[in-house]
């Protein structure tokens, strides 16, 4: 009887290309989605949000899958967020591949599949925490640092850095730099859990997003717990 052996060989090519991902279905309530490579291939998956909502994370980024069909699950969460966007009815998903193999240490020679930029968002005048959360107050801010990585390549490109509050557009920085400072007035908002999304978006096509959860509590003359919320929707 003979052995059963996998075939772990794949044919180099002088040049990469992408490939038409096929047979893709999303299933946003169970998370899975399946896809069809014709090809071996480097994946990318993003998940974000429709009519002009943030992107919210990235699922694969450029990771190896064999020619055939694949199945890949997402929990519904990102970054700290309680939310499980699974229950939103406004997803995007997409996919792209680039044939494979690709000899990830000559990366550079493919600008397009460098990894998503890496960044952090700080609360540089958080008043403490409340059940983990960073306090805000008043009028403070909200700095976005690029990873020391991520600049060594990030710095020769043209990139926006565009802010989300609660899932909803609040303002883009068309010339981006870092460390990038926004300045927002909590009082307009409710007291609560809120959530600012972050997202960089390179002239090359890469795209990075950051989620990160904050607590507003400001002191407001006559107020009542019961008018309080911690949905964070917007006044």
């Amino acid at each position: 009887m003979k052995s059963s052996k996998i075939d772990t060989t794949v044919t180099v090519t002088s040049e990469i290309h992408q490939l038409v991902v096929e047979d893709i279905s999303f299933d946003a309530v169970s998370g899975k989605i399946v896809y069809t490579l014709p090809e071996n291939a480097y994946v990318r998956i993003r998940i974000g949000l429709t009519q002009g909502g943030p992107l919210l994370t990235h699922l694969l980024d450029w990771e190896y899958r064999p020619k055939g069909r694949h199945v890949e699950e997402w929990n519904g969460k990102v970054g700290q967020s309680p939310v499980d966007y699974r229950t939103r009815k406004d997803l995007m998903l997409t996919i792209f591949a680039y044939s494979a193999p690709l000899d990830k240490k000559n990366i550079e020679k493919y600008p397009f599949l460098q990894p998503v930029p890496a960044f952090d968002i700080l609360f540089p005048e958080a008043k403490g925490e409340s059940g983990g959360y960073p306090v805000l107050e008043g009028n403070t801010s909200i700095r976005v640092m690029v990873q020391p990585d991520t600049m060594t390549w990030l710095s020769d490109l043209r990139y926006e850095i565009a802010l989300y509050f609660d899932d909803l557009f609040m303002y883009e920085e068309e010339e981006g730099v870092s460390p990038y400072t926004y300045f927002i007035d909590t009082t307009k908002y409710n007291d609560g859990l809120h959530r600012i999304n972050v997202n960089i978006l390179c002239s090359s096509g890469q795209a990075g997003a950051v989620t990160k959860v904050f607590m507003i509590k400001n002191e407001r003359p006559g107020a009542h717990p019961e008018e309080r919320s911690d949905e964070g929707s917007q006044k």
